[in-house]
């Protein structure tokens, strides 16, 4: 099965995070460890292939010594309307 980007957002940052693992010097396989999550699913989160959640984002960011928003920095937004009765 061939794996899409789940969004250019996810694709940045998740280049970004490769940058700066590589940067510092780590191997995938020690930061996943590291971290605490698999090799397949960083390498996933790298590439676009899947969605990180905050929490892994905000750990990854603690362990590459970045703030949250260095991986967000440069990224182009489109904010999305709210909808009347959407109860949001």
């Amino acid at each position: 099965m061939t794996k899409r980007i789940m969004s250019e957002i996810d694709y940045a940052v998740g280049s970004r995070l490769r940058l700066r693992r590589e940067e510092a010097g780590l191997s995938r396989e020690v930061f996943a460890e590291e971290t605490g999550v698999a090799v397949e699913t960083l390498r996933d989160y790298e590439l676009g292939f899947r969605k990180m959640r905050n929490s892994e984002l905000l750990t990854f960011a603690e362990r590459l010594g970045v703030e949250v928003r260095w991986f967000l920095d440069g990224i182009k937004f489109t904010a999305v309307p709210r909808q009347e009765g959407s109860g949001a």
